[in-house]
């Protein structure tokens, strides 16, 4: 279901923030799907947007929890895990509705993405591919390496909070934490100086803007804390996205 307006009664969603399948519509604000010259497919602003609007609220197309119970196991061993029941998960999915490997094959798979997605297509769930092709198992392995987000449940992230009017987090903190597949957040890319942040609740991403945007200019978004040194950001980025 889709969101008109993007407002949305945080507080009410904050209620089921331990519930990897929240109850709230999904909204897409003034955004377009272009090519850029280095950073390939991207989102970019269709009109001037004000620091703190909203620019997108959607539901993860898969999202699985971490097994918090496990014991000695290391934060790389838990998302491969998540990762793995995700990608099987979404493997089956396309076994039982052939359909549902339009919205997938719209994503990068390391190797290559298709060029013709509009906004239209994500917002309407749809994307052509030629008839012959098919998408393996493999194929969605990588496609959940490029582009799957590990989150904490709650993010605290005080900019998001402050722009969203939300004053007390107390009550909606928790430890859980769980791995996701966003497909249009998945068209988002990174920078270390972002002008979007965002914020999870369950399995749903808040995207809005940390600065004034111009008609016309790229939304990027941070992929990993900003705060860790320069070389393990490089890292991780090579690691778990590919660049």
């Amino acid at each position: 279901m889709k969101h008109t307006t993007g407002k949305y009664n945080y507080y009410e969603l904050f209620k089921h923030i331990t519930n990897p399948n929240v109850p709230a519509e999904s909204f897409i604000g003034p955004l377009k799907v272009e090519l850029s010259d280095t950073r390939g497919r991207g989102l970019y602003a269709t009109r001037d947007i004000k620091r703190g609007e909203l620019l997108s609220a959607t539901k993860a197309y898969a999202f699985y929890k971490w097994n918090m119970e496990l014991k000695d196991v290391s934060r790389t061993q838990r998302v491969n895990a998540a990762h793995e029941d995700m990608a099987n998960a979404i493997f089956e999915r396309i076994n039982n509705n052939p359909e549902e490997a339009l919205r997938v094959n719209m994503l990068c798979d390391g190797k290559s993405s298709p060029t013709h997605v509009s906004i239209e297509m994500l917002n309407n769930h749809y994307a052509f591919i030629p008839d012959n092709t098919t998408i393996t198992l493999e194929k969605i392995r990588q496609i959940i390496r490029h582009n799957a987000y590990s989150v904490q449940y709650w993010c605290t992230n005080t900019t998001f909070m402050k722009q969203a009017s939300i004053k007390d987090k107390s009550p909606f903190k928790t430890d859980d934490f769980g791995s996701g597949l966003w497909i249009l957040d998945s068209f988002y890319n990174h920078s270390c100086d972002p002008n979007v942040i965002s914020l999870y609740i369950g399995d749903v991403k808040f995207v809005r803007a940390v600065r004034d945007i111009k008609a016309g200019e790229e939304c990027l978004i941070q992929y990993l804390d900003i705060n860790e040194s320069y070389n393990k950001r490089q890292k991780t980025l090579k690691d778990g996205y590919g660049f």
